[in-house]
């Protein structure tokens, strides 16, 4: 599922040709005016995407709209459907309101994670609440330079009796989690741990007032709701997936930061120190 929240500021790309009768049968079940839905998209950025919703084709985002979500490319060259959300709003025109169905997105470069799940066996994490860290190991001293999407791992432990959360990127403990936030999901992780899990979950990152920032999104979770284990298979698949991105986008220059020869080889392997140095 690509995120349409948490990861800065949302880019609304409109839906083309929608039938009125969809929208308005979508709003009549919802019994909202402005109802979400879950859509896939089809084809490729640089034709413009197709939009399914429930294995129809509703209608299509535009070719310049799409061209920069290249990222989005590989998850369907693979044979896979991006899940993303698609809003109704209502705007107005010539003094009256008009529904619009909008796809929602991060901003591009920021749909898939940048680094690679775990190489052991893990688990992911829902993710709808915030937990925020401005406070990294004193060890650090060199953090990214742009906004970054990041799969990061949590770890549970007891310390005389105090519970924390410690979080953790390509294996390299960066932060911990706040102590309401390690409150609320220190038995969610656990439990992973006591699986043989590690407990996976996204993460924003960026720059807030010349500071890092960091903003973990995992939400506590019964036993009987745990996300399906992807294990190490599925981490390599995703590792191969992911260098066949990086190495797309680096060719189109989507991203200023894969212009350079020397940022471009760094993409072909997981990518640990050299985003969060000590």
């Amino acid at each position: 599922m690509v995120p349409n929240h948490g990861f800065g500021d949302v880019n609304q790309i409109p839906i083309q040709e929608v039938s009125p009768d969809f929208l308005v049968e979508l709003m009549e079940e919802s019994g909202s005016e402005q109802p979400a839905v879950e859509v896939n998209l089809t084809g490729s950025s640089a034709e413009g995407f197709r939009v399914r919703y429930e294995d129809t084709t509703i209608g299509y985002l535009e070719r310049e709209e799409a061209a920069a979500y290249t990222e989005l490319d590989w998850i369907i060259d693979a044979g896979l459907r991006p899940l993303v959300t698609a809003r109704v709003t209502m705007v107005e025109f010539d003094g009256e309101e008009w529904p619009s169905f909008d796809v929602e997105l991060p901003a591009p470069g920021l749909c898939v994670p940048v680094n690679n799940p775990p190489a052991e066996r893990w688990a992911m994490l829902p993710g709808t609440t915030a937990a925020a860290i401005t406070q990294f190991q004193s060890k650090m001293d060199v953090f990214p330079e742009s906004a970054e999407h990041f799969l990061v791992t949590l770890h549970a432990r007891r310390f005389f009796g105090r519970r924390s959360v410690n979080v953790a990127v390509d294996g390299v403990q960066i932060a911990s989690l706040s102590h309401d936030d390690a409150h609320r999901l220190a038995d969610t992780v656990s439990s992973y741990q006591n699986s043989g899990l590690l407990a996976v979950a996204r993460a924003y990152y960026c720059m807030d007032e010349g500071k890092p920032r960091l903003v973990v999104y995992a939400d506590e979770q019964s036993d009987d709701k745990r996300a399906v284990v992807a294990g190490v298979a599925g981490a390599d698949v995703f590792a191969d997936l992911l260098h066949a991105s990086r190495r797309r986008q680096c060719r189109t220059k989507t991203r200023g930061r894969c212009q350079r020869s020397d940022h471009r080889r760094r993409w072909r392997k997981p990518r640990g120190l050299h985003l969060f140095r000590g």
